[in-house]
């Protein structure tokens, strides 16, 4: 994988969690 910046494994990440493991911790 090309990861030129850190936003793009954020990406990957978020796409690969389908946003669920990436959910902002004020929301409980």
């Amino acid at each position: 994988y090309g990861h030129h910046s850190p936003t793009a494994l954020i990406a990957m990440i978020y796409l690969c969690a389908g946003g669920i493991t990436i959910t902002l911790p004020t929301q409980t």
